[in-house]
C-alpha cells in the first residue's frame, strides 16, 4: 500500500512501507485457491509486459526474482498446511505457518533432491540437504534497503524475522540482491536471536551467462554479535547457501551440460566489498539458468503469467555486441559505480590469459613427449570450485575497436 510522504508542485512523493499484516491478508486471500492466484498474477504480469518500458532488465529480474521466491513460499505452505494462517479459537490468535528451508528449496527447485539427479550430484544433494535441516523460514513480503549492506547486526535479523520480511538489497549492492532470514532454533521453544542467518541470492537478467567471478565471489554478509566484554563486535558467518539465479540466459554449464550446477566450496574475494572475512565458511552454491518450469518446477501452472515478465524482460535487452558495447559504455562513464563489473571482467581475462598459458605449456610437454610428467605438474585443484565457462569459446570482453570492426563487418554483410 502507497503511502502519501510529501507534495512538490505537482508531483505525488509516495512510498511503501513494510506492512505485515497487509502482507498476510493478502497472502490468505490469493492462496483461497489455485485461480485466484493464476488470475492475480496474470493481471500483475499483463500490466508489467503493457508497460514494459518502466522497469530496466535489472529491475525485472529482481522483480521476477520476488515473486518467484513468494509463489514457492506460498505453496510449499498450503502443500504442507492446507491453509496460509493457522487460527486458534480457544485462544483467540491467528498463527503464520513457518516453513522448513528444505520444503521451501524443494517446492521451488524439485523435490527429489531439489533437482539434481544426477549420480555425481548426490554428495552435493545431500550436503545441501543436511545443511537445510532443522531450518525455518516465515517471510511474507520484502524490503527495500537504502543503504548498502556489509554487515547485519541481530537487532536487523531479529526486525525482518518478526515483520516476516526478506531484504531486497540496495540498487549496486555489492555481490547479494536478496536476503532471506531464517531461524535454526525449534519454533515452538523460546526464541534465541543468536539462532538467525541469512540465505543469500544473486539475480542476473542478461542473455548473455553470468561472469564466473559472480559465482565464485557470492556469499553474504557477516552477521555482529556482541563480544562478552562489550568491546567490539564480533563478525560471524555460518555454513549457508547462497543461489545465483542467471535468468535470461539459455547457455548449459560447461561442467555437466544441464542448466543448475551445485558445489559447495568457499567464496573468493572478487571484488573489494568489506563483507567478505577472512576465513570465508564453505558454503553451498546453487546455481541456475534459465527460468522456466524445467529450472524452477514450482512455474509448472503458472508459466503463462511468468512468460510474459520473461519476454519483457529479454525484449528490453540491446542484443549482440551492441549489447556488449552498452555494457563497455556504461562502465567507461560511470568507473566507480561499476567498479564491479571492470574487476569482474579483469578477472576474467586473467584466467583465460592463464588457461592460454598453461594450455600452450601442456602442449609443450606433450611435444617433448613427457605425457606423464605433464599430467601430474598439470595445474589443478583437488577442492570443488564454483562454474566456470568454457574458456575456449567464449569471447574475452570486447574493447571499443573490436565493436566498431563489428560492426562494420555487419553493416557490409
Amino acid at each position: 500500500m502507497r503511502i502519501l510522504v510529501s507534495v512538490a508542485k505537482t508531483t505525488l512523493i509516495t512510498t511503501v512501507p513494510s506492512e505485515p499484516i497487509l502482507s498476510i491478508a493478502a497472502a490468505v486471500a490469493l492462496t483461497e485457491s489455485f485461480q485466484t492466484y493464476h488470475n492475480a498474477l496474470n493481471t500483475l504480469c499483463a500490466e508489467l509486459e503493457r508497460q514494459n518500458s518502466v522497469l530496466a532488465p535489472g529491475e525485472a529480474g529482481e522483480l521476477c526474482c520476488r515473486l518467484l521466491l513468494l509463489l514457492a513460499r506460498d505453496k510449499a505452505t498450503t502443500d504442507l498446511h492446507g491453509t496460509f494462517v493457522r487460527e486458534k479459537p480457544e485462544m483467540d490468535r491467528c498463527y503464520i505457518h513457518a516453513i522448513g528451508l528444505h520444503d521451501f528449496l524443494s517446492t521451488l527447485l524439485g523435490q527429489t533432491r531439489y533437482g539434481f539427479q544426477a549420480q555425481e550430484e548426490e554428495e552435493s544433494a545431500e550436503d545441501l540437504r543436511s545443511l537445510c535441516e532443522g531450518l525455518s523460514i516465515n517471510f511474507t513480503h520484502f524490503i527495500q534497503y537504502e543503504k548498502t549492506i556489509e554487515e547485519l547486526t541481530l537487532d536487523e535479523l531479529e526486525h525482518a524475522w518478526f515483520s516476516g520480511a526478506a531484504i531486497q538489497c540496495c540498487h549496486n549492492q555489492p555481490v547479494i540482491d536478496v536476503l532471506i532470514i531464517y531461524y535454526s532454533g525449534p519454533i515452538d521453544e523460546p526464541f534465541n536471536r543468536s539462532d538467525l542467518g541469512v540465505v543469500g541470492i544473486q539475480v542476473k537478467a542478461r542473455t548473455k551467462q553470468a561472469y564466473g567471478a559472480v559465482g565464485e565471489g557470492l556469499t553474504v554478509p557477516p552477521i555482529l554479535y556482541p563480544s562478552a566484554n562489550k568491546s567490539e563486535a564480533r563478525k560471524v558467518k555460518h555454513p549457508t547457501i547462497v543461489m545465483l539465479m542467471d535468468l535470461s540466459t539459455e547457455k548449459t554449464f560447461q561442467q555437466n551440460g544441464r542448466m543448475k550446477f551445485l558445489v559447495k566450496r568457499a567464496a573468493e574475494k572478487t571484488i573489494s566489498w568489506s563483507g567478505y572475512i577472512a576465513d570465508e565458511p564453505e558454503n553451498i552454491l546453487i546455481n541456475v539458468r534459465g527460468c522456466s518450469a524445467l529450472q524452477y518446477p514450482v512455474l509448472d501452472r503458472f508459466s503463462e503469467p511468468f512468460g510474459k515478465i520473461f519476454k519483457t524482460m529479454k525484449a528490453s535487452q540491446v542484443p549482440g555486441v551492441l549489447g556488449d558495447l552498452e555494457e563497455r559504455m556504461m562502465v567507461a562513464m560511470y568507473p566507480i559505480e561499476r567498479l564491479s563489473k571492470v574487476q569482474e571482467a579483469e578477472q576474467e581475462k586473467k584466467k583465460k590469459e592463464k588457461a592460454a598459458e598453461n594450455r600452450k605449456n601442456k602442449k609443450a610437454a606433450n611435444a617433448a613427449k613427457n605425457t606423464k610428467d605433464a599430467k601430474s605438474t598439470k595445474s589443478g585443484r583437488s577442492k570443488a570450485r564454483a562454474p566456470k565457462d568454457d574458456i575456449q569459446s567464449e569471447e574475452s570482453f570486447p574493447d571499443l575497436t573490436d565493436m566498431r570492426e563489428a560492426l562494420s563487418s555487419a553493416d557490409s554483410e
